[in-house]
Order: structure tokens, then sequence, then C-alpha cells
């Protein structure tokens, strides 16, 4: 078993919002997405369950996380329609 606590700097946050684009599916730091969320913020966001990606007006919820790639959920006209959406984060280097 694994324990994942908060720390300081996560006092009276409730979530982290960070900003799809649809047309390169990469995760920002702001909606002007013009600097890439680090890979590193992603990881730690989603392990303590406050990750929100917006896409346009729309607030999505991650149900998965692989490396840098956050997967999300999107309907195509019914619930029987279920596709996961993957986002990219900029990767954390191993060096």
């Amino acid at each position: 078993m694994s324990k994942i606590f908060e720390d300081a700097n996560d006092q009276h946050v409730r979530n982290v919002i960070v900003y799809g684009k649809t047309s390169d599916h990469k995760l920002y730091t702001t909606s002007a997405k013009t600097t890439m969320v680090e890979q590193a913020v992603v990881e730690d966001a989603f392990k303590k369950g406050m990750l929100l990606v917006q896409e346009g007006d729309v607030f999505l919820l991650p149900i998965a996380l692989d490396g840098n790639k956050v997967t999300t959920a999107a309907l195509a006209g019914s619930p029987a329609a279920i596709t996961g959406v993957e986002w990219t984060a900029k990767a954390t280097s191993n060096s």
C-alpha cells in the first residue's frame, strides 16, 4: 500500500486545471496554450485526485495516467459510445 500525502503547497487547493489544445492534444499551463505542463505536475495532481483538463468550455476528469499521457473520457453521441482521449504533458527527462 502506498499513501499519497498532501503538502503545504496543497493547502486550500481543490483542483489543478490544465488546458487541452484540441489540435495537438497537448496540455498547457494557461488558456493561452503557449507553455506545456510538466509531467511531474500532471503526475502529482493526478495522484492526489486534483487534476482537471479544460478543453474549451468543457472540464474533463482524467481516468488514467501513463507516464506523460493523461486519458479522459469522451462521449460520441450516446453513453454506449465512450472513447478515451489522450493528452500529452511535457515529458520528464530521465537523465
